[in-house]
């Protein structure tokens, strides 16, 4: 398969790569963290959609997550597979059974005529690196127009 595309910034790059099934940015892409069930800190809901939303426009959310356990755990830190996607607070701990929120936002300042669908990849960690969350955030910015050319091939989501 040869890729002839022009790209404008790093959101595209990241856009395509994504939606395109380049790179691993959807539940379940990246490891578990090693404990029955997967990590022990649920969200809710696992899959947060920000919608639909014009070129350049901010979006912001909550998500919430449960402790599914009887341990405290510490939050270290929390990434996103797109930098375009923050999640606030990115340290903080979470009692036995507790819960906590975060605040998730989406900010297209580094290309604020980006248009495309993302599922973009949260995941919190812990001291030790283990694997504490994971969700997925899920946006589109301006209409989208599938298009296939080759019937065996994955859809490309390309801006109209």
């Amino acid at each position: 398969m040869v890729l002839d595309l022009k790209y404008r910034s790093n959101l595209s790059i990241a856009a395509f790569a994504i939606t395109s099934g380049l790179i691993g940015c959807v539940p379940g892409s990246l490891s578990r963290s090693g404990s029955v069930g997967g990590p022990p800190l649920a969200t809710v809901p696992e899959s947060l959609s920000l919608g639909r939303l014009e070129p350049g426009q901010k979006a912001s959310a909550r998500l919430i997550l449960r402790n599914r356990t009887s341990r405290q755990f510490s939050v270290t830190r929390v990434e996103a597979s797109c930098p375009c996607i923050g999640a606030s607070p990115s340290a903080f701990g979470i009692g036995p059974r507790g819960q906590s929120t975060l605040a998730i936002t989406f900010d297209p300042s580094e290309d604020p005529g980006f248009r495309g669908g993302l599922s973009v990849g949260l995941v919190g960690f812990g001291d030790n690196g283990d694997v504490l969350f994971r969700a997925t955030i899920e946006l589109e910015v301006g209409r989208m127009d599938v298009r296939m050319s080759n019937p065996d091939s994955v859809p490309l989501l390309v801006p109209l």
